[in-house]
């Protein structure tokens, strides 16, 4: 049996977009959702999405801050 994941629908372009990127569907009905068939699909169109909105990057289009930052800061801690 295939479960499929729903999250809530919204009508924002970059969302719409977003979503038939990766495949997924709109179910309608009374609370509209997104349906996709995976989590990892699920995890594509999230990524997209903030990418498309400009959340997590910095003016550059860089991704915002350093995945090692934090190690960084704690081999120089006195």
């Amino acid at each position: 049996m295939i479960t499929t994941i729903r999250i809530k629908a919204s009508e924002e372009f970059s969302d719409l977009f977003a979503l038939a990127k990766v495949g997924g569907k709109v179910k309608e009905g009374k609370h509209p959702k997104f349906e996709f068939t995976s989590e990892q699909q699920r995890r594509e169109y999230e990524k997209l999405s903030k990418h498309l909105k400009g959340v997590g990057v910095n003016g550059g289009g860089a991704e915002k801050g350093d995945p090692d930052a934090r190690k960084v800061r704690r081999r120089n801690r006195p």
